[in-house]
């Protein structure tokens, strides 16, 4: 009986994560450069599967004291996606614009709409570049992990 109840109880829990993973708004802070720069990304409720499907994610970057960091824009934030349980290839994010403050001017923020496939499981890789001051940049990058759902 014991047994019964152990095994239930984990199907319960497990049953609960998914759920609440499924349907839960996207908001992770990625850390780079040794905590240097940070990126919120916040992503929608529920993501769509389709190429005329619209999911807005916002990437916020700031520096390590949570104040806008404008150094970053369009051109220094890359990203792709990818499912992670099946090799379906990489697919590059392309609609990536700056979002700009009522001034017009850049407030370090950086909108992105990837396009899924299908619905399973996805990734979303950022890659930050940024200047090494030698002529040269240093490209570092992060990953989340979600769901698509419709």
């Amino acid at each position: 009986m014991v047994h019964i109840f152990r095994n239930f109880k984990v199907a319960f829990v497990s049953l609960v994560l998914i759920a609440s993973s499924a349907f839960a708004e996207i908001n992770t802070t990625l850390s780079f450069y040794n905590d240097a720069l940070r990126a919120q990304v916040i992503g929608p409720t529920t993501l769509s599967a389709g190429k005329n499907a619209n999911n807005p994610f916002t990437v916020k970057i700031t520096d390590a004291n949570g104040a806008p960091y404008t150094g970053i824009t369009k051109e220094w934030l890359s990203g792709t996606v990818e499912m992670t349980n099946m090799d379906m290839g990489v697919t590059k994010v392309t609609r990536v614009s700056d979002v700009l403050d009522a001034a017009g001017q850049l407030q370090g923020v950086i909108a992105l709409n990837p396009i899924f496939s299908m619905k399973g499981p996805w990734k979303l890789s950022l890659t930050m570049t940024v200047s090494d001051g030698n002529g040269g940049t240093i490209d570092e990058t992060q990953t989340i992990n979600f769901n698509v759902t419709k």
